[in-house]
């Protein structure tokens, strides 16, 4: 039974993070004034906003499907890792860690949904 309630919060999470990044890359796409400052204070183009946005909602759609959720999950960890970086590279500090926060999030993901048999040969 305990297991069956660690997965059900598994996939609430998924499904939060999930809604989280489609919204963000909506939000991306849509040109918010709020993003587009982001963006250009990061210094990079519009194009760039316009890429992220869509990669944003492309992982956060796949991380809701079972067979996908591995994948997204180390792509949009990759994002976010070079989300912090952009961010460290600026000058905000603070900033950094909330990208940082979905990379450390979607570290556990890929870590827990990894195939059995290379979990069988980790060795403690």
């Amino acid at each position: 039974m305990r297991r069956s309630w660690t997965k059900v919060a598994g996939w609430i999470v998924l499904a939060l993070a999930a809604l989280f990044f489609v919204w963000n890359g909506s939000e991306k796409l849509a040109g918010s004034e709020e993003m587009t400052a982001m963006f250009r204070a990061l210094g990079y183009p519009d194009w760039m906003r316009l890429a992220v946005g869509a990669a944003e909602i492309a992982g956060g759609i796949c991380l809701l499907i079972p067979s996908m959720t591995l994948w997204a999950a180390a792509f949009l960890g990759c994002l976010m890792l070079g989300a912090s970086f952009s961010e460290l590279r600026a000058g905000h500090t603070f900033e950094a860690l909330i990208p940082a926060q979905w990379l450390v999030l979607f570290s556990l993901v890929v870590w827990f949904k990894r195939p059995r048999r290379a979990r069988g040969k980790v060795r403690a």
